[in-house]
């Protein structure tokens, strides 16, 4: 997977971590709302071990790594985090960070950039800043339903549209368990609006796929075609543990620090290339 997706991936996978714990005893909201608060406490036991899907794409496609579809293996305690998927492995703990590319065989260390680097400890853990309710209702209508025997679904869409057509700019979907409140599926649409050429656009009239993403406009005399580009993230949660009581891979797993103070692959590691950063 492209390094640059699984970044964007992680920052958003866990939107449903964001919601307002400070204003729980407001009524009046929606209960979509309401219910995302209870719903943005499921990941606050720690430590937790989370084993999930993911599959990313873009349409319309324009580079190969527009999508990508892989596994990933997530760990978070206050003083650990532990990420790894297609090869690539980021391990933190409270004094340093180390990226471990096992494909290129390169260990990078970034000494000083751990977890107490953070005013707030370890802020991995949440992904994402705080967003009140009162942003996210301003900023999103919300509908809840049930969903199989024992879960609900929340969809959320953005009151803003894009311009030329009924379509929201972001819509974002998440279904989960309704006894333990952990989510089981996740997914987020984010569109905009790309220029396509003449040609492009009469292909892309012809496929029922494209219906109400086209549009053109008048711009000083010259007809301009554009289509909405869709992005989508979309994370099944394979597993939730909380049985694991420390990171699965450690600092001392993959380098040792010298009596100098620089660091050295382990034993296994040999032939990585390792630099300090």
């Amino acid at each position: 997977m492209n390094r640059n997706i699984t970044i964007k991936i992680v920052a958003v996978l866990l939107l449903v971590t964001v919601t307002a714990k400070a204003q729980q005893n407001k009524r009046g909201k929606n209960d979509a709302f309401q219910e995302l608060v209870r719903l943005g406490k499921w990941n606050t036991v720690w430590p937790v071990q989370i084993n999930l899907h993911i599959a990313h794409y873009v349409t319309p496609t324009v580079l190969e790594s527009d999508s990508a579809d892989t596994d990933m293996a997530l760990y978070y305690d206050p003083h650990a985090f532990y990420m790894q998927a297609e090869g690539m492995e980021q391990i933190i703990n409270d004094t340093v960070l180390i990226m471990v590319d096992n494909t290129a065989q390169i260990i990078r260390v970034f000494p000083d950039k751990g977890l107490l680097s953070y005013s707030r400890g370890n802020e991995l853990a949440l992904f994402m800043p705080d967003t009140s309710m009162e942003r996210l209702s301003q900023k999103f209508t919300a509908t809840m339903q049930e969903e199989g025997n024992s879960g609900k679904r929340i969809v959320l869409k953005s009151r803003d549209r894009i311009s030329g057509t009924d379509l929201e700019k972001e819509v974002i979907d998440v279904v989960y368990n309704a006894g333990n409140y952990q989510p089981l599926r996740y997914k987020q649409l984010k569109r905009s609006v790309v220029p396509v050429d003449s040609a492009s656009y009469s292909a892309m009239e012809k496929e029922a796929g494209w219906k109400g993403r086209l549009f053109t406009m008048d711009v000083k005399g010259s007809q301009l075609f554009f289509v909405v580009k869709e992005q989508v993230i979309a994370c099944n949660f394979t597993s939730i543990n909380y049985a694991q009581k420390a990171s699965p891979v450690q600092e001392q797993n993959r380098v040792i620090r010298t009596a100098d103070g620089e660091y050295q692959p382990v034993k296994g590691y040999e032939l990585y290339n390792i630099s300090q950063e």
